[in-house]
């Protein structure tokens, strides 16, 4: 039995507050009996006229009058009626005024103000002597001090209640006032009178489906587009519109009109409460396709999918990725080979498209997307990977969303848009006339239904659905008079007072109305028992009532009985009038219900369940799931939906007692974060730097795992390292190898080495580099698994890579080349994309150190086509400045290519290797003669050495500088010759005999062409014999030719 703190509701309330001016002057001149009667007949007036409109008398406050409009019965334009009050009530009293004078006192008059917003409403007082109707909030106190500033016989209204009702009223504006014991000013209107801009009618609500009228253009389109539909070609459609308007009607409709039998329907709804739980329209697509019932245990699941499938689909990777999204046991089903998330999360995509293409083969499909502006990320890539696929399949992809929802893009004009608008009058009259059916409505009501609902399908339906369930509107005998005077009911800008309206006249069945929209838009009888506590026949009157009235619909598809919201709006409204103590504890009851019983709740949408314990305020258990529903989010590559949960449960841990359980709990949720956010937004995004930052932190704090410490020692690690702060970078890598030792874990030193090979490269330490760098593929080669799940890559490809760059630069061209091949074929034997797309970019870098401009665009062509695919756009933007610098020698426009590509770049923060896109951006100057740019970006590029200490390319910058200032000014042989002297002492100081030969060539080509012939085969000489392979490179058939001349001006 709900207590009296439980009875009360939050409500949209209009309060006005009227009080007679001078009522102390009145007493000194009228006889009191007189005065008793003129105060009778004031506050007579004022409650008629509150009355007349709906209102509620509350209060007589001295010669005060306080009333309410929208509780306890709910207004559709309960602003409306105030004003409409004040009005009256302001003509009555100036009558009223002639009386009070004919007596011998002064004029009558009142000062009226009006508010509106949000109150609690419910019993009020003490225990003993309550109040029963009653609010409490600001909007009173607002309406009292509104009226204290009035003149006499004026309206005063605030900027809320102007915004309202604006255009139905003439105004004057005040201006912003302070108001007594408010903080903040507050905008004021004076209401001068109505407007000839309306009419007043008793607008209801009541139950049903309308008919869809008004839409032949659109029905029409949308069969034109679905007549178009071939073997080899399908339709993309987004129907646009905002809600209320009839997006689903339309699409429904569509429906009707095509031939059952002929097409397959696949419908898919995106909600808002899972618009952060990856695939979550599919996978609830697949279990009800499946019949899945959230009481069969694992065993039955399998039964059904293996019922379902094995009589059409022989291939059993298909049966297994199905049944591991739908979080069914593979393991001891058949010999199963575990993938990584992130192919787990492609094969995923690839199989549902393949099932889709299986479907279209057999009859067209028409795939339906339902609220696409709540689809979660995973699902809109999959829609993505389908439109991008070219829609090459009898399948009409049709997409329903509210305007300024994102929306898909297949990078051409294929995708049709239809936008839907309001209804004209003309078909606004026929749906309510289909609506009415045989009963027929009096010409001012429906009149007043155009003219109010204002061409929204929703509107139009709810608010006749009212008008034919009201019963003050029947005469005897069933009929509907025409003389009865219509309520001043308006249709408010918003929905909420309208379906309070009707939620009002439902009794008991509201409050289960209200229960089930805290489960969300789909609820089941059995849940709403446990959670209102009430019996099953209660509770099955209840939602027979709800559906009777049009609230709610049963869904027949379902192997157990299910309801859900007929709109997400009425969902809302429902929601939001509970008072929160009495939502926290239905989410309190929901979340534990869900926790013990639901299992498949529990094992695919563990973020449901947070967010009731979070909206419940029970933090341990939210942080919980949270932290749970982060795991399995990054387990499934869902990397946007994993930030989403870690920040809830970081978010919840804010102000918490801060001891070790709670540090260790927010270490995990830090982690997910930092990897989340590293993958997503990449390397060096801030977000990952302050995760990773913290973690380490907790760590060194607490006596957290060596684990955890790793993890967020590699983290930041891989920030500074993408940020080019090469410093900071080896202090960590050096950190983690410390500790790998004294840890004593091979995977451990495996992962420093990696870290320490990395970094010593671009520090320009190419022994060491090339040293840590073979442990790590060692160490691959004694069957150590790819952690290409952890990393987002593999990190053996990648070692392999920069073992590749830094063998060139040791001397070794042809070792490099086949280093990088390498990498190349591990990296498509792994069937790891973001690891193949990195391979092919180490193999094409390779490819332009050895000046190979032909095979360089050719090994990064399948680079940017994949990272195209995949949205690698750190890769692709690295894949287009090897295409610009390939191309420089005959496309005018390289330059600009190479520039926009590493603007491009750097844009996403990240700085890594910025030294050598700089270097590919002045040989592309110096190709195309531009010298002061190639200059100029030198000068940067060599900065970026002195701050960040990124070196392995700074001989090739001053190299370049040489050649850059002969070819600006062909006089300039001392300076260019220093350039080509500090790159030549630059190169022997790394052992990079690969930039020492290309700085040597610069040198003796200045040196021959000044005559001096014998410095210049010196040069060239030594250094050039000590190489003992790749002699038909270009540089080194540069050199011999070079040696050549040099031999032949000696003789």
């Amino acid at each position: 039995m709900q207590t009296p703190e439980d009875k009360g509701e939050r409500r949209h309330v209009t309060v006005l507050f009227c009080d007679m001016v001078g009522s102390i002057s009145l007493s000194e001149s009228l006889d009191p009996e007189d005065l008793r009667d003129v105060m009778r007949s004031y506050q007579q007036h004022c409650v008629d006229a509150i009355k007349q409109y709906g209102g509620f008398v509350s209060d007589y406050l001295g010669d005060g009058v306080v009333a309410y409009y929208g509780y306890p019965h709910a207004l559709e334009d309960a602003t409306q009626c105030a004003i409409y009050s004040a009005l009256d009530i302001v003509g009555k009293i100036s009558q009223l005024g002639l009386r009070s004078k004919q007596l011998g006192a002064d004029d009558l008059a009142v000062r009226i103000g009006i508010d509106a917003g949000l109150v609690v409403a419910g019993v009020m007082g003490a225990v003993d002597n309550p109040k029963q109707v009653a609010i409490v909030g600001e909007t009173p106190n607002i309406a009292a001090r509104l009226q204290a500033i009035a003149e006499p016989d004026t309206i005063v209204v605030s900027e809320k209640v102007f915004r309202l009702v604006r255009g139905l009223f003439e105004f004057e504006k005040i201006g912003c006032r302070t108001l007594k014991g408010l903080s903040r000013k507050i905008l004021t209107y004076k209401v001068l009178c109505e407007s000839a801009a309306r009419d007043r009618f008793d607008v209801a609500l009541t139950v049903g489906l309308t008919p869809l009228v008004g839409r032949l253009k659109e029905i029409e389109n949308l069969l034109g587009l679905w007549s178009k539909i071939k073997p080899t070609q399908g339709q993309i459609v987004v129907v646009t519109g905002e809600p209320g308007v009839g997006k689903t009607r339309l699409i429904n409709a569509l429906q009707d009109h095509l031939v059952a039998g002929a097409y397959e329907m696949i419908n898919i709804n995106c909600a808002h409460r899972f618009q952060n739980s990856a695939f979550y329209p599919v996978i609830e697509f697949l279990q009800q396709q499946f019949h899945f019932s959230v009481t069969d245990s694992d065993e039955e699941k399998w039964n059904k999918l293996e019922v379902a499938l094995l009589p059409k689909i022989d291939n059993l990777d298909v049966i297994l990725v199905l049944a591991s999204l739908l979080s069914l046991d593979v393991s001891n089903r058949v010999v199963y080979q575990e993938l990584g998330p992130e192919e787990q999360r492609r094969k995923a995509q690839e199989i549902l498209l393949q099932l889709l293409q299986a479907h279209a083969q057999r009859k067209p499909v028409l795939l339906v997307v339902e609220d696409l502006h709540w689809i979660d990320p995973s699902t809109l890539a999959l829609l993505q990977l389908l439109i991008e696929g070219g829609m090459k399949a009898p399948i009409m992809l049709l997409m329903a969303t509210r305007p300024g929802a994102f929306i898909l893009s297949n990078g051409n004009t294929d995708m049709t848009h239809v936008n839907l608008g309001r209804l004209e009058a003309s078909d606004v009259e026929s749906m309510i006339e289909a609506m009415a059916g045989t009963i027929s409505l009096p010409d001012a009501i429906i009149r007043g239904l155009i003219e109010k609902t204002d061409g929204i399908p929703l509107f139009v339906e709810e608010s006749t659905k009212m008008v034919l369930e009201d019963s003050k509107l029947l005469e005897e005998g069933g009929a509907y008079t025409a003389s009865f005077e219509l309520p001043p009911l308006e249709i408010p800008e918003t929905l909420q007072d309208l379906l309070m309206a009707r939620l009002d006249r439902l009794g008991q069945a509201k409050d289960i109305a209200q229960a089930g929209a805290v489960v969300g838009r789909k609820f089941s009888p059995e849940c709403i028992c446990r959670i209102t506590h009430e019996k099953p026949h209660v509770v099955k009157e209840a939602l027979d009532r709800l559906e009777a009235a049009g609230l709610v619909q049963r869904n027949m598809d379902k192997p157990e009985t299910e309801y859900s919201f007929k709109h997400v709006l009425i969902r809302d409204a429902a929601y939001h009038t509970l008072l929160k103590r009495n939502r926290r504890q239905f989410h309190l009851r929901i979340a534990q219900t869900m926790e013990e019983d639901y299992q498949v709740m529990r094992g695919n949408q563990p973020e449901v369940i947070a967010e009731h314990y979070t909206q419940a305020g029970i933090k341990p258990k939210a942080i919980e799931f949270w932290l749970e529903a982060g795991r399995r989010a990054m387990d499934r590559s869902a990397n946007v939906e994993a930030i989403h949960h870690s920040r809830r449960g970081l978010e919840l841990l804010q102000g918490g007692s801060g001891d070790d359980e709670t540090k260790s709990i927010e270490l995990k949720l830090q982690l997910i974060s930092g990897n989340a956010h590293a993958v997503t937004k990449g390397y060096a995004t801030p977000e990952a730097e302050k995760a990773f930052s913290r973690a380490k932190d907790l760590c060194e704090s607490t006596e957290q795992s060596d684990g955890a410490l790793f993890m967020a020692l590699f983290g930041l690690w891989r920030f500074f390292g993408a940020c080019g702060n090469i410093p900071v970078a080896m202090e960590l890598a050096q950190q983690f190898m410390s500790r790998a030792k004294a840890n004593t874990d091979p995977v451990r030193l495996h992962e420093a080495n990696y870290m320490l090979g990395n970094t010593l490269f671009m520090a320009g330490d190419l022994v060491r580099t090339r040293f840590y760098l073979e442990q790590v593929i060692a160490f691959q080669d004694s069957q150590q698994p790819s952690r290409a799940a952890i990393y987002g890559y593999d990190l053996v490809v990648v070692s392999m890579g920069y073992l590749a760059l830094a063998l060139w630069m040791l001397g070794l061209p042809d070792q490099s080349l086949r280093q990088a091949q390498a990498a190349v074929d591990l990296a498509r034997s792994l069937d790891h994309p973001h690891s193949l797309v990195i391979a092919l970019n180490f193999l094409a870098r390779v490819r332009q150190h050895r000046q190979e401009r032909t095979d360089t665009a050719k090994e990064v062509f399948e680079c940017i086509e994949i990272s195209t695919r995949c949205r690698f756009a750190y890769w692709k933007a690295i894949g287009i400045m090897l295409v610009g610098w390939a191309e420089s020698g005959q496309e005018p426009d390289s330059v600009d290519t190479i520039r926009k590509a590493i603007d491009a770049h750097q844009s996403a923060g990240a700085e890594l290797a910025h030294t050598y896109f700089l270097s590919m951006l002045a040989e592309a100057c110096l190709q195309n003669r531009a010298w002061e740019e190639g200059l100029g970006c030198l000068v940067r590029a060599i900065n970026m050495v002195h701050n960040r200490g990124e070196v392995v390319y700074e001989g090739e910058l001053y190299r370049l500088r040489g050649e850059l200032l002969l070819g600006q000014d062909p006089s300039a042989l001392d300076e260019a010759q220093d350039c080509f002297q500090r790159a030549l002492d630059i190169a022997r100081a790394q052992k990079a005999k690969g930039w020492e030969l290309r700085a040597a060539i610069g040198m003796s080509r200045l040196l021959l062409d000044s005559g001096d012939a014998k410095t210049a085969g010196q040069i060239l000489s030594d250094l050039y014999n000590s190489f003992s392979e790749g002699l038909d490179t270009v540089d080194l058939v540069q050199a011999k030719e070079l040696l050549e001349r040099s031999e032949s001006m000696l003789l």
